[in-house]
């Protein structure tokens, strides 16, 4: 009974969700729109409102104690600028946790999620798509990361699949190998299962689930780039050190 009125609770909380981001992709986003047409006031506009609502929905999980949140080593984050965010993808709702834990964050997102009737505008008006030609995606974020956005990236590229061998793809790597930006890794734990790619909404845990992200030390190009090295050489190291710092 316990799980069941969880499981209602979870639902209730996701609905709001829908609404809130309804809201957002075709009211806001819209009058943003008239009221700029500047690409990055409108951008920094709206990934701000996001922020917000995305922070009153992470709230209501905790108020209603589906969830509870750690961070550790916070102060590495506090401040940062212009670096990659990169993260392993446990559940759902890891990028709406860093969203709202990072400074000025921008996300590249699958393009299925244009798909998504609730997203459709907020990703493809605000976020990153990765269904973009290669050349194209790198410039797009390097132009994000000149003007102060840290973006956001899953190297997985979806969510994990627990018992399933995790392939890790470099297109953070090449990112920060064209932008010379630093890479935070940050490793997200939970205490049970949930909001996985094998879970329903409503499968959830009996107690609070705790989520603990663990800002790791940033991997700094300069110290990481060999220049006698082709990127693609330079870029496989990258991902060396960023699967060992997301496996931990």
């Amino acid at each position: 009974m316990k799980r069941f009125i969880r499981g209602v609770l979870s639902g209730v909380c996701f609905i709001i969700f829908g609404i809130g981001s309804t809201i957002i992709g075709f009211i806001l986003l819209p009058v943003f729109f008239l009221i700029t047409t500047d690409r990055e006031k409108f951008r920094y506009i709206s990934s701000a409102a996001i922020k917000y609502s995305w922070k009153f929905f992470l709230s209501l999980m905790c108020v209603v104690r589906l969830i509870k949140i750690k961070i550790v080593n916070m102060e590495r984050i506090k401040e940062i600028k212009s670096s990659v965010i990169v993260a392993n993808h446990p559940s759902l709702i890891d990028i709406i946790i860093l969203v709202c834990l990072i400074p000025k964050p921008l996300c590249v997102v699958k393009s299925s999620l244009t798909d998504n009737i609730f997203m459709k505008n907020i990703v493809s008006s605000v976020y990153i798509l990765n269904n973009t030609d290669i050349d194209i995606f790198i410039s797009e974020c390097t132009r994000a990361l000149n003007s102060g956005y840290n973006i956001i990236i899953f190297p997985e590229g979806t969510r994990t699949i627990y018992g399933k061998s995790k392939k890790y793809h470099r297109g953070a790597a090449y990112i920060a190998l064209k932008s010379n930006a630093s890479v935070i890794p940050v490793h997200i734990d939970m205490s049970d299962h949930i909001l996985g790619k094998d879970k329903k909404f409503y499968d959830v845990s009996d107690r609070p689930v705790l989520y603990t992200l663990t800002v790791k030390s940033p991997i700094i190009m300069s110290e990481t780039v060999d220049k006698n090295l082709l990127d693609s050489a330079n870029a496989r190291n990258i991902m060396a050190k960023i699967q060992l710092l997301l496996s931990s």
